[in-house]
């Protein structure tokens, strides 16, 4: 799949290829040196959206270009921006018409970037941080807290895609809950963890994952597979491979990290990633099974039976390379994107 994508045009990567080159490049299997140059190059954005691109080139290089321009963009939640009435940052609407609305995917992106800012604050990499470290890292966490609020179900425990997408009426949830919506939150739950210091703002993410986690597993399917529409039925919303993976890896890395007890994930999580690498990987690298992406999540059609998702999907190349390097543990310990600390907080309850 890397080499695939390597041997595609730099003009035609879009995010989700930015991401699976994320990924790579956090386990050194691109050399950043030929990825920057190729970009730089063709003249393209160094990150977009749902990817920090340049935190792993600015890591991979020590270009202080990529430094600078992933400075520019974490602080870009910071220095402004539309808030819900709780404080919640908030997404363009774009095409579904003028405002702002919730979106997960964007949030946790944003939240990470905060985080990993004030990472490179604590390692002196930063001349002029905005705010102190410890104010960035609440920052951060204080927005995983306030979208829980908004977006989490009490009773089933999953989170809605956003909110304010519907038109007419901004304060509805998105309907259902979108496998590949939790994906994004527990990617960036997973990323803030990892570079986060010890104390009470990890433990308050590390308790939302547990949350996450017992959650996911009781719309686990019998085959392995998480729906695309979670709380559907089998025979209601198919098996979506991209969010499948994206939790797998996710969750796989919160057990490897000792946040999440094995004994009672890892069988499941591996069995997985088995039904992922042999039903929704073809022999020659093309991913099976991801759905397209929907932006915010306004109506369920598209993700009940019998639709059917066209191989080839980006956002499978994205999922699948996340697997692939948590599964060949190229996630170390004591780095960006490892876990600093084997612990078990046990599942208190912080909220």
């Amino acid at each position: 799949m890397l080499a695939q994508l390597l041997a595609q045009p730099v003009e035609e990567w879009r995010y989700p290829h930015r991401l699976a080159l994320e990924e790579a490049l956090r386990c050194s299997r691109v050399d950043a040196e030929e990825v920057a140059r190729r970009l730089t190059d063709a003249g393209r954005e160094m990150s977009g959206p749902f990817n920090a691109l340049c935190f792993r080139l600015c890591l991979g290089t020590g270009d202080e270009a990529w430094l600078n321009r992933f400075v520019e963009l974490a602080r870009v939640p910071l220095d402004g921006g539309e808030r819900s009435t709780e404080g919640a940052w908030l997404h363009p609407r774009g095409r579904h018409g003028p405002g702002h609305a919730i979106l997960i995917d964007s949030f946790q992106e944003e939240a990470s970037r905060v985080v990993k800012l004030a990472w490179l604050a604590r390692r002196g990499e930063l001349s002029d941080p905005p705010f102190p470290p410890a104010e960035l890292e609440a920052r951060a966490v204080e927005q995983f807290r306030i979208h829980r609020e908004i977006l989490r179900d009490p009773q089933t425990g999953l989170w809605s895609n956003g909110r304010g997408w519907i038109e007419g009426d901004p304060e509805s949830l998105s309907p259902g809950f979108w496998s590949r919506g939790h994906g994004w939150l527990l990617r960036g739950l997973s990323d803030s963890i990892e570079l986060l210091p010890d104390g009470e703002q990890r433990d308050m993410l590390v308790a939302m994952v547990h949350e996450i986690a017992a959650a996911l597993m009781e719309v686990r399917g019998d085959d392995g597979m998480w729906r695309a529409l979670l709380a559907a039925g089998p025979e209601e919303s198919p098996p979506e491979s991209s969010g499948s993976a994206m939790i797998t890896s996710a969750l796989l890395r919160a057990v490897r990290g000792g946040f999440l007890p094995s004994r009672t994930y890892e069988g499941p999580l591996l069995a997985t990633a088995a039904v992922l690498l042999r039903d929704y990987l073809s022999e020659d690298g093309i991913v099976l099974g991801a759905c397209p992406g929907p932006g915010p999540l306004i109506s369920m059609e598209a993700y009940l039976s019998p639709a059917q998702f066209p191989p080839g999907e980006p956002h499978g190349l994205a999922a699948f390379s996340i697997l692939g390097a948590v599964l060949h543990g190229c996630i170390p310990a004591e780095s960006p994107g490892g876990f600093p600390a084997q612990r078990h907080p046990g599942d208190q309850a912080l909220f």
